[in-house]
Order: C-alpha cells, then sequence, then structure tokens
C-alpha cells in the first residue's frame, strides 16, 4: 500500500484521477474566476455610471456658463450684490485662500479683484453666492459649488 497522498493520486481510493493533475477540482476553480470576472464587470459598470453623470453636470455647467454674457453694467451690479451678501473687508488682513481646495494663484488673484478675501465670505456662500461668482468671473464656472467652497472655508475658520 502507498501512502496515504499517494492513494489518492493513484489508482487507489476513490479511483483514477481523484487529485489527478488533469482533473483537480477544476469545475470550482472556474466558478470562482467567473465570479470574479464577474464582479469586476460590475463594478467598471458602476464606475463608467458616475463618470457619465459627471461629464453629463461638468456640461451643464459649462452650457450655465456659456449663457452668461453680461454687459458691464450687469457685472458691476452682480459684484456689487456678490459683496453685499459676503460682506466686505479689509485687504491688509486677508486669509490664504489657495489653502482652499480648487483655489490657485490665478483664482486667489482673481477673487481679491473682486473683494473677496476672507474665509469668513467664503464661508457665507450658498448656490446664488456660487451663480454670481461665475458669472464675474468666467473662470472655472461651478468649481466653487462643487469643490463646496463655502464648508472648506468653515472648517478653516474652525481651527
Amino acid at each position: 500500500m502507498k501512502s496515504s497522498g499517494a492513494n489518492y493520486k493513484g489508482d487507489y481510493g476513490h479511483g483514477k484521477g481523484y487529485y489527478s493533475s488533469h482533473d483537480s477540482h477544476g469545475h470550482e476553480e472556474e466558478t470562482v474566476v467567473n465570479s470574479i470576472v464577474a464582479k469586476a464587470e460590475e463594478t467598471i459598470e458602476k464606475e463608467e455610471e458616475k463618470v457619465e453623470e459627471k461629464e453629463i453636470k461638468a456640461s451643464k455647467t459649462v452650457e450655465r456658463a456659456e449663457k452668461i454674457e453680461l454687459s458691464e453694467e450687469e457685472l458691476a451690479k452682480n459684484q456689487s450684490t456678490l459683496m453685499e451678501k459676503l460682506g466686505a473687508v479689509d485687504a491688509s488682513d486677508a486669509d490664504d485662500l489657495k489653502v482652499i481646495s480648487g483655489i490657485g494663484p490665478k483664482l486667489e488673484g482673481v477673487l481679491n479683484s473682486i473683494g473677496i478675501y476672507k474665509y469668513e465670505q467664503v464661508s457665507k456662500m450658498t448656490s446664488e453666492e456660487y451663480n454670481l461668482l461665475d458669472s464675474i468671473t468666467k473662470t472655472f464656472p461651478g468649481r466653487a459649488e462643487r469643490d463646496n467652497w463655502a464648508q472648506q472655508a468653515k472648517d478653516l475658520m474652525n481651527k
């Protein structure tokens, strides 16, 4: 008699090929592989749907920004309205707005030119103020709202 492991590999035990190298439960491995592939395909499909949703949202934001063609008088009025809502502050006591995700040096300069210098001002922004800002700056439409600058500014104020 052979050793116990050899019994299953030869002609003993449950018959030839019970654990042979040619037929070692391949159906179980195939089931596992198929399950993994199915889950991967499902994940890819969900991610593609998310990308499509983001593309649609971005497209709508760009369309909205393209529709905003204002005269100099309307721009000045929007800027005045925005500053009334956010409050005027002294530029000498400015916060580093670049700390807010989505604001780089160029955009900080644009915000400063409008009169936005402080986290407190940014923290007051709602959809209305975001729209006013987009109409004035015409740069990165929808970015402030997408990146939720108001919440970021509130968080920075509470540090």
